[in-house]
């Protein structure tokens, strides 16, 4: 079975996510900042990466070997009208859900697509739930990431490459 490798895998739809494909035989590379998170998923490797750290995703992707799939589920949600929201709390925001991101799907891309067999799974879940509760500011990190994710083909290209943006909730 192919390799999953899924961002954000402590809670929430990451963890469901990974169980999932667990579920149905596939090796799963659950990571998280705090590996400690992962100890009770039964899933092929529990790693630590934070998407904010090029670091940690470089010795992540090294660790992991072959992925032939990329959940990006990692990113954080702040509630806030646009005049409460400090410029820091937006930095944030973008260094982790865009940025960050863009981070892991650069680290994993060129052995995916050496191979010609890459998926890509964007699963801004945190972005669309919280979109409904808070229009400014967490859709515009996610709106910044959904041009850079329409840039792969929803079908087999030439590449061979494949992607799906999921946002459950929209």
């Amino acid at each position: 079975m192919p390799s999953v490798l899924i961002t954000g895998a402590s809670k929430g739809i990451g963890r469901a996510t990974a169980a999932e494909f667990a579920s149905r035989g596939y090796r799963v590379i659950a990571t998280a900042r705090d590996p400690r998170t992962l100890e009770d998923l039964d899933v092929a490797q529990r790693l630590r990466l934070d998407v904010t750290d090029q670091a940690t995703v470089d010795e992540a992707i090294a660790a992991a070997g072959q992925v032939d799939v990329l959940v990006s589920n990692a990113g954080v949600i702040f509630l806030a009208a646009v005049e409460a929201s400090p410029v820091t709390e937006i930095e944030r925001l973008f260094a982790q859900n865009t940025a960050g991101a863009m981070r892991v799907a650069q680290a994993v891309l060129p052995q995916m697509r050496e191979r010609r067999t890459d998926g890509c799974c964007s699963s801004p879940a945190r972005w669309a739930a919280s979109s409904c509760r808070a229009r400014p500011p967490t859709p515009p990190a996610s709106g910044h990431w959904r041009p850079w994710s329409s840039r792969w083909p929803s079908r087999p290209s030439r590449s061979g490459s494949t992607r799906a943006c999921l946002s459950p909730g929209w």
